[in-house]
C-alpha cells in the first residue's frame, strides 16, 4: 500500500465502514445456507436509496481520488463511467469529476436498478441512452466485490448499449471468486484493496489481534 492507502484504510476502520462480528451478504439471497461473514464493510452513503451507510462526503471524495488515479495509465481511455447502483454511484461522480479536471472527456452515465418481484433487485438499463456514441469504453466503478452476479448484470446493460468494458473498479476485493469470474469472461478487475492487504495491515498495526486475522482468512479461503 502506498500511504493514501494506508490512511484510508485507517479511516475506513475508525469511522466504521468495516465491522467485525456475523453478518449475512447480498450472496446469502442465493445461498441462505452459506456461513455468515466474519466481517463487513459498509461503503454507503446516508442517502443510498437501499440500504444507508457512514461514508461522509469527504470520505467518498477520498476514496473517489484514488480510485481516479487508478485509472492513470490504463491501456483503455474510456469515454464512459458508469457506477453499479446504489453503492457506486458517488464514487463514479468523484472520478468522473476528476477526469475532467485533468482534461479528460468522459461522460457520466446513470444505471437502473429496479426491485423485482421477492424483494431482490436488478441493473435493468441506462437512465440516459441517448448520448451513447456506439462503440465507446465505458469504465465500470462499484464498491465491493465478493461474486460477480451485479458486475455481470451491469456489464450487459452497458454492452447492449453499444459500449465496450474492459476494466471495473472497486474499493475493496473479498477474494472470494469475483474476481476470476470477471476475468474468465474476459474483464479486468482493479481495486484499492484486496481484503488479504487490508487485514495484514490492520494486523501489523495491532488494530486487529492475529486471531482475528486468521478467522477471516480462514472463511474467506473456505467460502471462495
Amino acid at each position: 500500500m502506498n500511504k493514501a492507502q494506508e490512511r484510508l484504510a485507517e479511516r475506513l476502520y475508525e469511522e466504521e465502514v468495516i465491522k467485525f462480528g456475523n453478518f449475512k451478504l447480498k450472496l446469502h439471497g442465493k445461498n441462505p445456507e452459506a456461513p455468515l461473514s466474519p466481517i463487513f464493510f459498509n461503503l454507503r452513503t446516508e442517502d443510498n436509496p437501499g440500504k444507508k451507510g457512514p461514508l461522509s462526503p469527504d470520505l467518498v471524495s477520498n476514496i473517489g481520488r484514488i480510485l481516479y488515479s487508478l485509472t492513470v495509465g490504463l491501456q483503455t481511455q474510456y469515454q464512459y463511467v458508469a457506477g453499479i447502483p446504489w453503492a457506486g454511484d458517488p464514487f463514479a461522480e468523484v472520478v468522473y469529476h476528476a477526469n475532467r479536471l485533468f482534461g479528460g472527456k468522459a461522460e457520466l452515465l446513470k444505471l437502473i436498478k429496479e426491485e423485482k418481484e421477492g424483494g431482490s433487485r436488478k441493473i435493468v438499463g441506462l437512465a440516459d441512452g441517448g448520448k451513447i456514441i456506439w462503440g465507446s469504453s465505458a469504465l465500470l466503478i462499484d464498491d465491493l466485490i465478493t461474486k460477480a452476479d451485479s458486475k455481470f448484470e451491469a456489464i450487459k446493460v452497458l454492452e447492449d448499449a453499444g459500449l465496450k468494458v474492459e476494466n471495473i473498479i472497486v474499493v475493496i476485493d473479498r477474494e472470494q471468486g469475483g474476481a476470476d469470474e470477471l476475468k474468465k469472461a474476459g474483464y479486468e478487475l482493479i481495486s484499492v484493496f484486496k481484503i488479504s492487504d487490508l487485514l495484514r495491515f490492520y494486523l501489523n498495526k495491532g488494530i486487529i489481534t492475529r486471531q482475528k486475522h486468521d478467522e477471516v482468512m480462514e472463511y474467506i479461503y473456505a467460502n471462495k
